[in-house]
């Protein structure tokens, strides 16, 4: 296991909320392509988090950047 880092556990929490945003805010109604795509990614970036706890890798932190940048369009 590798050294804890404050923003793996961050990762870990922003995923959680992008995940559950469809119902945060409303936009979940009749379960279309945004609420699949907010889900999907969500779920995603707690993966990606939660592997990069245990075992840090550049491939990781690629990964979460390209979900980032996904999140974001």
């Amino acid at each position: 296991m590798g050294k804890f880092r404050w923003q793996d556990a961050v990762m870990l929490m922003i995923g959680v909320w992008i995940a559950a945003s469809p119902w945060i805010f409303g936009f979940d109604t009749g379960r279309g392509i945004p609420t699949w795509n907010a889900v999907i990614v969500g779920l995603l970036i707690v993966v990606l988090a939660a592997v990069d706890l245990d075992a840090p890798a550049k491939w990781e932190e690629a990964a979460l950047v390209a979900l980032g940048a996904w999140a974001m369009l």
